[in-house]
């Protein structure tokens, strides 16, 4: 039973890889629609979500699958029950991938005046995105950490994005739509920042059975 246990979790473990494959690179492509104004790039990111929610249902319904019939304990059930939370945090950073997306066409037909540049912030989000993934590849619990503590970084670059977004809406009242559609992109990326710490708190549970709520 433990060897087929094991098949089977690996099997599971290679969907996962897949699906953050495939989240990472929507991710990606967002940030780079976003920052050349490419609204063809954005609309295959839009497009590629629905490969993404289909991943995301399938991979539940294997980890119940797995749990119904080999009824893990301990260790083995922290490993089934991890990727199942992952998973969900994966789904959700396709999702910001495609908040992010459905802006650039707004934003590139009426640019802010205001220069505005999403480079930093969605390079750090991405990176930590990326960071996460590698943890739980890796098995890495002391690198979920440092992933953990890089998100107060991304917390410090939305909270300037804001107070800019709020003043170049006094500056220039005539471009507050897309003011407001820049800040809700880098709301989007610092959410994709916490999906990381998200994940880098399962990584160490999973690791260490230790319980971290990055605050």
């Amino acid at each position: 039973m433990k060897v087929h246990f094991e098949k089977a979790l690996a099997r599971l473990e290679r969907l996962l890889d897949e699906h953050a494959r495939r989240a990472q690179e929507a991710v990606a492509s967002a940030v780079e629609a976003m920052e050349t104004g490419n609204a063809n790039l954005a609309a295959c990111v839009v497009a590629g979500d629905r490969e993404i929610d289909l991943a995301e249902n399938h991979i539940e319904e294997t980890c119940l699958e797995i749990l119904a019939l080999y009824q893990p304990v301990a260790g083995d059930l922290r490993r089934v029950m991890t990727i199942f939370k992952v998973n969900g945090e994966i789904e959700r950073a396709g999702d910001l991938a495609v908040a992010i997306a459905r802006h650039v066409a707004a934003v590139a037909a009426r640019p802010p005046a205001i220069p505005w540049s999403f480079a930093e912030i969605g390079t750090r989000a991405r990176e930590q995105f990326a960071a996460a993934l590698r943890t739980l590849r890796e098995h890495d619990a002391t690198g979920a950490h440092a992933v953990i503590e890089a998100d107060d970084a991304i917390d410090a670059l939305y909270r300037a994005g804001a107070a800019r977004a709020a003043a170049c809406i006094r500056e220039d009242p005539a471009g507050a739509n897309a003011y407001l559609a820049a800040l809700s992109v880098f709301r989007a990326l610092e959410r994709v920042g916490d999906v990381a710490t998200n994940i880098a708190e399962d990584v160490i549970y999973l690791e260490t059975a230790e319980l971290v709520r990055h605050g």
